[in-house]
Protein backbone atom coordinates (compact mmCIF):
# COMPACT_ATOMS: atom_id res chain seq x y z
CA UNK A 1 0.00 0.00 0.00
CA UNK A 2 1.50 3.22 -0.91
CA UNK A 3 2.27 5.70 1.97
CA UNK A 4 4.51 8.23 0.04
CA UNK A 5 4.46 10.02 -3.06
CA UNK A 6 8.31 11.68 -4.24
CA UNK A 7 8.31 12.91 -7.31
CA UNK A 8 11.40 14.50 -9.43
CA UNK A 9 10.66 18.61 -10.24
CA UNK A 10 12.43 19.41 -13.68
CA UNK A 11 10.90 17.98 -16.52
CA UNK A 12 8.39 15.83 -14.36
CA UNK A 13 5.85 18.21 -12.32
CA UNK A 14 7.26 21.45 -14.38
CA UNK A 15 7.77 21.46 -18.15
CA UNK A 16 9.85 25.07 -18.38
CA UNK A 17 10.99 26.18 -22.40
CA UNK A 18 14.17 26.51 -21.77
CA UNK A 19 17.11 24.08 -22.67
CA UNK A 20 17.17 20.59 -23.00
CA UNK A 21 15.82 19.48 -19.56
CA UNK A 22 12.70 21.84 -18.87
CA UNK A 23 14.64 22.73 -16.00
CA UNK A 24 14.09 25.37 -13.57
CA UNK A 25 18.21 25.63 -13.37
CA UNK A 26 17.55 26.96 -17.19
CA UNK A 27 14.46 29.29 -16.37
CA UNK A 28 16.45 31.09 -13.73
CA UNK A 29 19.59 31.52 -15.84
CA UNK A 30 17.83 33.11 -18.71
CA UNK A 31 15.57 34.61 -16.52
CA UNK A 32 19.04 36.73 -15.26
CA UNK A 33 20.25 37.42 -18.46
CA UNK A 34 22.81 34.70 -18.55
CA UNK A 35 21.51 32.49 -20.94
CA UNK A 36 24.73 32.40 -23.05
CA UNK A 37 26.98 31.58 -20.07
CA UNK A 38 24.50 28.83 -18.62
CA UNK A 39 24.70 26.94 -22.08
CA UNK A 40 28.00 27.17 -21.99
CA UNK A 41 28.15 25.72 -18.35
CA UNK A 42 25.64 22.66 -19.81
CA UNK A 43 28.01 21.63 -22.40
CA UNK A 44 31.25 22.05 -19.84
CA UNK A 45 30.18 20.22 -17.05
CA UNK A 46 26.88 17.98 -17.94
CA UNK A 47 28.04 14.96 -19.12
CA UNK A 48 31.15 14.64 -16.58
CA UNK A 49 28.92 15.88 -13.75
CA UNK A 50 26.19 13.10 -14.89
CA UNK A 51 29.39 10.54 -13.20
CA UNK A 52 31.36 13.04 -10.66
CA UNK A 53 29.71 14.55 -7.83
CA UNK A 54 33.01 16.66 -7.55
CA UNK A 55 31.94 18.01 -10.87
CA UNK A 56 28.55 18.62 -10.00
CA UNK A 57 29.85 20.60 -7.25
CA UNK A 58 31.73 22.56 -9.42
CA UNK A 59 28.70 23.47 -11.65
CA UNK A 60 26.62 24.06 -9.11
CA UNK A 61 29.15 26.83 -7.71
CA UNK A 62 29.48 28.30 -11.07
CA UNK A 63 25.86 28.66 -11.24
CA UNK A 64 25.26 30.32 -8.21
CA UNK A 65 28.28 32.73 -9.01
CA UNK A 66 26.56 33.95 -12.19
CA UNK A 67 23.79 34.56 -10.23
CA UNK A 68 25.30 37.16 -8.00
CA UNK A 69 23.41 40.27 -7.56
CA UNK A 70 20.88 39.52 -9.52
CA UNK A 71 17.26 40.57 -7.67
CA UNK A 72 15.26 37.15 -7.03
CA UNK A 73 12.13 39.58 -7.76
CA UNK A 74 13.70 39.96 -11.83
CA UNK A 75 13.81 36.62 -11.69
CA UNK A 76 10.39 34.92 -9.76
CA UNK A 77 8.36 37.42 -12.33
CA UNK A 78 9.99 35.48 -15.60
CA UNK A 79 9.48 31.81 -14.03
CA UNK A 80 6.41 32.14 -12.64
CA UNK A 81 3.21 30.96 -12.96
CA UNK A 82 5.06 27.55 -12.58
CA UNK A 83 4.23 25.91 -15.80
CA UNK A 84 3.24 22.55 -14.54
CA UNK A 85 2.96 19.30 -16.55
CA UNK A 86 -0.82 17.86 -17.59
CA UNK A 87 -2.43 16.64 -14.03
CA UNK A 88 -0.16 17.68 -12.19
CA UNK A 89 -2.54 20.14 -10.33
CA UNK A 90 -5.14 17.43 -10.12
CA UNK A 91 -3.09 14.61 -8.92
CA UNK A 92 -2.17 16.79 -5.80
CA UNK A 93 -5.70 17.75 -5.00
CA UNK A 94 -7.13 14.13 -5.20
CA UNK A 95 -3.92 13.33 -3.46
CA UNK A 96 -4.40 15.71 -0.31
CA UNK A 97 -4.49 14.12 2.85
CA UNK A 98 -4.08 10.51 1.97
CA UNK A 99 -0.21 10.30 1.54
CA UNK A 100 2.79 11.93 2.51
CA UNK A 101 3.83 13.58 -1.05
CA UNK A 102 6.63 15.95 -1.66
CA UNK A 103 9.71 17.04 -3.81
CA UNK A 104 13.05 15.54 -4.58
CA UNK A 105 14.69 17.13 -6.91
CA UNK A 106 18.08 18.67 -8.52
CA UNK A 107 16.27 21.92 -9.05
CA UNK A 108 16.69 24.73 -7.73
CA UNK A 109 14.72 25.87 -4.08
CA UNK A 110 12.93 28.88 -5.61
CA UNK A 111 10.24 27.09 -8.01
CA UNK A 112 10.15 23.90 -5.29
CA UNK A 113 9.26 25.69 -2.43
CA UNK A 114 6.25 27.69 -4.58
CA UNK A 115 5.26 24.34 -5.90
CA UNK A 116 5.06 23.00 -2.20
CA UNK A 117 3.09 25.51 -1.21
CA UNK A 118 0.39 25.88 -3.92
CA UNK A 119 -0.11 21.86 -3.63
CA UNK A 120 0.18 21.73 0.38
CA UNK A 121 3.22 18.97 0.38
CA UNK A 122 4.42 17.32 3.07
CA UNK A 123 8.19 18.13 1.84
CA UNK A 124 10.57 19.68 -0.83
CA UNK A 125 14.10 18.72 -1.21
CA UNK A 126 15.87 20.82 -3.42
CA UNK A 127 19.10 21.99 -4.05
CA UNK A 128 19.63 26.05 -2.19
CA UNK A 129 20.42 29.45 -3.70
CA UNK A 130 21.18 31.67 -1.19
CA UNK A 131 19.26 35.10 -1.01
CA UNK A 132 21.06 38.04 0.76
CA UNK A 133 18.74 40.62 2.68
CA UNK A 134 18.62 43.12 0.04
CA UNK A 135 16.69 40.51 -1.69
CA UNK A 136 19.30 39.67 -4.37
CA UNK A 137 20.98 36.10 -4.91
CA UNK A 138 24.34 36.18 -3.07
CA UNK A 139 26.29 34.09 -5.49
CA UNK A 140 26.13 30.64 -3.11
CA UNK A 141 24.34 27.40 -3.35
CA UNK A 142 23.93 24.52 -1.41
CA UNK A 143 23.66 20.81 -2.69
CA UNK A 144 20.92 19.16 -1.04
CA UNK A 145 20.30 16.80 -3.34
CA UNK A 146 23.24 15.73 -6.18
CA UNK A 147 22.58 14.28 -9.59
CA UNK A 148 23.95 10.81 -8.04
CA UNK A 149 21.62 11.12 -4.60
CA UNK A 150 18.33 10.48 -5.51
CA UNK A 151 18.48 6.78 -4.45
CA UNK A 152 20.43 7.95 -1.10
CA UNK A 153 17.54 10.76 -0.43
CA UNK A 154 14.71 8.63 -1.02
CA UNK A 155 15.83 6.57 1.23
CA UNK A 156 16.49 8.97 3.69
CA UNK A 157 12.62 10.30 3.47
CA UNK A 158 11.24 6.35 3.82
CA UNK A 159 13.42 6.29 7.29
CA UNK A 160 12.01 9.65 8.23
CA UNK A 161 8.36 8.95 7.77
CA UNK A 162 9.08 5.70 9.00
CA UNK A 163 7.92 4.01 5.26
CA UNK A 164 9.11 0.81 3.61
CA UNK A 165 10.49 1.34 0.38
CA UNK A 166 7.78 -0.83 -0.90
CA UNK A 167 5.22 1.73 -0.21
CA UNK A 168 6.68 4.39 -2.17
CA UNK A 169 5.93 5.65 -4.94
CA UNK A 170 8.68 7.62 -6.82
CA UNK A 171 7.57 9.52 -10.13
CA UNK A 172 10.42 10.66 -12.41
CA UNK A 173 11.32 11.25 -16.26
CA UNK A 174 15.32 11.23 -16.34
CA UNK A 175 18.31 9.15 -16.23
CA UNK A 176 19.52 10.65 -13.04
CA UNK A 177 16.01 9.44 -11.32
CA UNK A 178 16.80 5.73 -12.01
CA UNK A 179 18.68 5.21 -8.56
CA UNK A 180 14.96 5.96 -6.98
CA UNK A 181 13.07 4.34 -9.63
CA UNK A 182 15.12 1.16 -9.16
CA UNK A 183 14.42 1.02 -5.33
CA UNK A 184 10.58 2.68 -5.03
CA UNK A 185 7.63 -0.16 -4.48
CA UNK A 186 5.51 2.21 -7.40
CA UNK A 187 8.49 3.37 -9.78
CA UNK A 188 6.60 5.95 -12.48
CA UNK A 189 8.32 7.47 -15.77
CA UNK A 190 6.66 10.40 -16.41
CA UNK A 191 6.91 11.04 -20.24
CA UNK A 192 10.23 9.07 -19.83
CA UNK A 193 13.62 11.00 -21.73
CA UNK A 194 14.91 7.83 -22.00
CA UNK A 195 15.02 4.10 -22.90
CA UNK A 196 16.35 3.16 -19.66
CA UNK A 197 14.14 5.12 -17.62
CA UNK A 198 11.36 3.40 -18.87
CA UNK A 199 12.26 0.33 -18.39
CA UNK A 200 12.77 0.66 -14.70
CA UNK A 201 9.04 2.13 -14.49
CA UNK A 202 6.11 -0.22 -13.29
CA UNK A 203 3.96 2.54 -14.69
CA UNK A 204 4.09 5.14 -17.60
CA UNK A 205 2.43 8.20 -17.76
CA UNK A 206 2.16 11.34 -19.95
CA UNK A 207 -0.84 13.16 -17.71
CA UNK A 208 -0.50 12.95 -13.68
CA UNK A 209 -4.23 12.19 -14.25
CA UNK A 210 -3.73 8.42 -15.41
CA UNK A 211 -2.08 7.59 -11.88
CA UNK A 212 -4.59 8.63 -10.01
CA UNK A 213 -6.07 4.44 -10.90
CA UNK A 214 -3.04 3.62 -8.71
CA UNK A 215 -3.74 5.30 -5.87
Amino acid sequence: MIKLIACDMDGTLVQYESGDFQSSWDAIGKAAGKWPEWQAAVEKYYERARKNPAVYEEWLKYNAGLLRGVKVDTVAEKIFPVPYSPGVKEFFSETKGKYRRGILTSGVDLVAEKIKKENSLEFCLANLLRVNEKGEFTGEALSAVGLQQKGERLRMLADMYEVSLLDVCYIGDHENDIPALEIAGLPVAFNPKREEVRKKAKVVINDFRELLKYF
